[in-house]
């Protein structure tokens, strides 16, 4: 026996087989990308309030950071930041790690690149050395 479901995300109806000792347990979306979308949905809004949290921030001081930046990543300038492990696609709080100053907002990969380079001017002087031949050579 079949019981007839209306999915949370799109609003078709789909059949769900009757489990009378799972009552509390049954799919609340027709297919599997719809319960992915909403649990990424759900997951991005609350993890972006414990973000900003974390560095004292509102949802409107974020959007102060972001107009005063024309909307764009502080470092490579893109209006479309790639987007994150569950589809999130908002710019990163970027920080200074000693004195937990915000420095900007960053795409994901600028973001991570500093990250990576340890925040060093020096290693990221001697980045930009190493493609600085190869710059001259395209030319």
């Amino acid at each position: 026996m079949d019981t007839i479901r209306t999915c949370r995300h799109c609003g078709r109806e789909f059949s769900q087989p009757y489990r009378p000792y799972h009552t509390g347990s049954y799919r609340k979306y027709c297919c599997p990308e719809h319960a992915r979308d909403a649990r990424n949905a759900r997951h991005n809004a609350h993890n972006r309030g414990v973000v900003l949290g974390k560095y004292g921030i509102t949802e409107s001081d974020y959007a102060r950071l972001l107009e005063a930046q024309g909307g764009r990543c502080a470092i490579c300038g893109t209006d479309s930041p790639p987007p994150g492990k569950a589809g999130s696609t908002h710019l990163c709080v970027d920080h200074d790690h000693g004195t937990g100053k915000i420095r900007g907002l960053l795409c994901r990969h600028c973001n991570s690149a500093l990250g990576l380079f340890g925040d060093d001017t020096v290693i990221l002087a001697r980045a930009i050395g190493y493609l600085a031949p190869s710059d001259r050579r395209a030319a």
